[in-house]
């Protein structure tokens, strides 16, 4: 039986300042100061766990808190493309801040199908990837991961979505709300 430890990458400005402008650029940005602080700390956290190897999203975020981490540790890390995360944007919602982002996606009828805990499993704002999706990649791919490493403990690197996603794939509590480098044992 395989041992994973999963995490959220560590903050960025994005993660904390409402009003930045959406781009390719913010999308996949680095970590802040405290972002690299949480990295190390995680690292610290993580580093008598026995972890051989380590998975990471390709967004640079989630791979730069990675690399922190398999650098104190001395193992090496993967990119792996189906980690990354998920979104309801678009290029269609470059420029905008994220409050006008909710209004163009129509976060009202989000939040009106929110109690219906399928409701939202295939809603497709802006064209972009569903929850069912985005669900089922995750799962598939942790998945695949765990039947062809040869590694018994590993790490993945990813983001609070898409680990939320997977985690409720898994049946663990449904709305868990994972912190910036926030690990979960599996």
């Amino acid at each position: 039986m395989k041992k994973l430890y999963l995490f959220r990458h560590g903050e960025t400005d994005w993660n904390i300042n409402k009003d930045i402008p959406f781009s390719e650029d913010v999308h996949d940005i680095f970590l802040n100061e405290a972002g690299v602080e949480q990295a190390f700390k995680n690292a610290e956290k993580l580093k008598n766990k026995g972890i051989e190897f380590l998975y990471t999203s390709p967004l640079k975020r989630a791979y730069q808190t990675a690399k922190i981490l398999a650098n104190e540790i001395n193992v090496e890390l993967e990119i792996v493309e189906n980690l990354k995360e998920f979104s309801t944007y678009d290029e269609t919602c470059i420029g905008l801040t994220r409050s006008e982002i909710k209004n163009k996606i129509g976060v009202a009828e989000y939040k009106a199908r929110d109690n219906e805990k399928d409701a939202l499993m295939d809603w497709r704002p802006l064209n972009c990837e569903t929850r069912r999706e985005a669900r089922n990649r995750i799962f598939n791919t942790v998945n695949e991961i765990c039947k062809n490493t040869p590694y018994n403990t590993i790490a993945i690197s990813t983001h609070g979505n898409i680990l939320r996603e997977l985690l409720r794939a898994c049946d663990y509590q449904d709305d868990c709300k994972l912190k910036n480098c926030e690990v979960v044992e599996v």
